[in-house]
């Protein structure tokens, strides 16, 4: 299961491989990455972009789509585990002890996932307002 939102990240950065590619050597301020056009900005030591959450959900949630996994919120139970002896004829569950309900977002991990791939690539990012920034060095030349 953990695979599962490294593919997705994997194939969301390969749809931002546009951007990613101008920010080494912007030619242009304005780029198409993932079906949305992304505004470079760009400084002596960085350039940057944002990119709007709403955008990077739907690209996730499109190529979540795509691979046929659903991404909806969902309720986990970890209940105890049961012990067995070997004269037990049925296990007991020791005083209930371990028993969780979680709500477990699988977006999460896969933004997650994706913020990795994306460090992985020299791209750092992070939130303001309702956006995320993008940004990454200025290769010298």
């Amino acid at each position: 299961m953990k695979d599962i939102p490294d593919r997705i990240a994997a194939l969301a950065a390969r749809a931002l491989e546009p951007i990613i590619s101008a920010m080494d050597s912007p030619a242009s301020h304005e780029v198409e990455a993932g079906g949305v056009i992304l505004r470079l900005e760009v400084s002596d030591a960085r350039v940057s972009c944002r990119w709007g959450i709403g955008d990077c959900l739907e690209l996730l949630e499109r190529v979540a789509e795509e691979l046929g996994v659903p991404l909806e919120e969902e309720l986990v139970v970890r209940h105890p585990e049961m012990e067995f002896s070997e004269n037990m004829v049925t296990g007991f569950f020791e005083a209930w002890r371990g028993v969780s309900v979680k709500r477990r977002n699988p977006m999460e991990d896969v933004l997650d996932a994706l913020i990795s791939e994306l460090e992985m690539r020299g791209v750092s990012i992070s939130l303001e307002e309702d956006s995320l920034v993008l940004s990454k060095r200025r290769s010298i030349r």
